[in-house]
């Protein structure tokens, strides 16, 4: 059917301009040393799945806010899960 087929080209066009955004953020945190180096295609993957995920399981009436696991992902993206003493 056509109209499904343009509904799904719009939704793969809007997602792939969300993953160039992220890509973008990516590589100028890279340019400015802001990040380490790494493959910014196979990370901004990565980054959107796990946003991605989210709305699967996150309860609003849970034990922390929707802006709490933002913060606490963003920190775990930045700062990583491994010791670094």
């Amino acid at each position: 059917d056509v109209r499904t087929m343009e509904k799904r080209s719009e939704i793969t066009n809007w997602r792939d301009r969300y993953e160039r955004i992220l890509r973008d953020i990516l590589l100028e945190g890279q340019t400015w040393k802001s990040f380490t180096t790494f493959d910014t295609a196979k990370v901004g993957r990565m980054v959107l799945a796990v946003l991605n995920d989210m709305p699967r399981w996150y309860r609003p009436d849970g034990h922390m806010s929707a802006t709490q696991f933002a913060d606490l992902y963003c920190d775990i993206i930045l700062s990583g899960i491994r010791n670094h003493d």
